[in-house]
């Protein structure tokens, strides 16, 4: 099975949804499947780009045999609501677009916040596959 997973933070990132995810991901390519994460530069909780990465619109790397795709996000520190906003929706943006390109058979979009379910949900609809909001 082909899975796609859409979440903002992932590793080198260390907070419970970056963990979470990796684990996750890990397991099912360990049980055979292909695993494709869309997520953004690493960058929380300072909204500085981790060292070796940029902000660009598309940058892939393969961690643990997951294809990691980081696309191009609004940056900011985790504080703030409207600079969170800009950085959570341009995620949500910036991931349904790249998610068009990427063949699946099963979409996850991960919480806890709202636009990353969003751009799950639409590019089901598109792409005519089940989703699962985590």
């Amino acid at each position: 099975m082909k899975i796609l997973f859409l979440t903002d933070n992932f590793p080198p990132e260390v907070n419970a949804p970056a963990t979470r995810t990796i684990e996750h991901c890990t397991e099912w390519v360990k049980s055979g499947h292909e695993v494709t994460i869309i997520t953004c530069a690493p960058n929380f909780p300072k909204g500085e780009v981790f060292e070796g990465y940029k902000n660009k619109l598309k940058q892939v790397e393969m961690i643990n045999g997951i294809k990691v795709i980081r696309v191009w996000t609004y940056i900011s520190a985790n504080k703030g609501f409207l600079k969170r906003t800009l950085d959570y929706i341009s995620f949500s943006v910036s991931s349904f677009l790249m998610g068009l390109f990427v063949k699946t058979d099963l979409i996850i979009a991960t919480s806890p916040q709202f636009f990353t379910a969003l751009s799950g949900r639409w590019l089901s609809f598109f792409k005519g596959k089940k989703w699962i909001m985590e």
